[in-house]
Parts: C-alpha cells; structure tokens; sequence
C-alpha cells in the first residue's frame, strides 16, 4: 500500500484479483456480470451513482488502507486489483457456464 501525503489522494495495490462478477443490481439491471480492476476513483463527480451502490458492501475491505468512509472520501482513493491469469480465468468460466435460468432476463 502507498498513499500520498494526508491531503493527497490513496492508493495501493489490493489483495482480491481482477475476477468477473455477477453483479446483482436489483433495480438496475444494466448487465449481469462485471470486471471492476479497481475500487474508488479520483474524479469525484456529482452525478456518480457508485457510491450509493457497492461501495457500502467493501468498507471492511477497504478500511485496512486508510479510507474511513467510502462513501464520503469517494474521489480521494483509488485501489488496484492485481491481474491473476489463473483467478481471471476460472470466473470467466463460472460466468460462461451460469444455466441460462439463472440469468435475469433484463441484464
């Protein structure tokens, strides 16, 4: 982990791969799966609908490098998942293999 000074933002390298995830929007069905390489931004846009969805889920997570809130320092960290060939590709595979009755029709 490295962060730059207390005003600066934080950043580091997590723990958790680069895998594909099911999402599990429940009013918001954009898509079905997702491939977040990293968690936070430095952009802190107004009309930003991220931090009132996930980032609640990975506070744990992410407390251990620093960030309190992850909703109120959204725009101030940024933490990259490492690539893992092997991760990547098993959750590629869970995703492909998913019965198609256990997809949602409006992802």
């Amino acid at each position: 982990m490295s962060s730059a000074s207390n005003d600066g933002p934080i950043t580091g390298l997590l723990d958790t791969s680069v895998t594909i995830e099911q999402n599990n929007f429940v009013f918001k069905s954009l898509c079905l799966w997702s491939l977040n390489f990293f968690i936070g931004c430095l952009h802190a846009c107004r009309f930003c609908y991220v931090t009132g969805t996930s980032i609640r889920k990975i506070a744990k997570l992410i407390e251990s490098y620093g960030v309190e809130d992850p909703v109120q320092d959204w725009g101030k960290y940024l933490l990259l998942r490492p690539w893992d060939r092997q991760k990547f590709l098993a959750s590629l595979r869970r995703a492909e293999e998913t019965p198609p009755d256990q997809l949602k029709t409006d992802g």
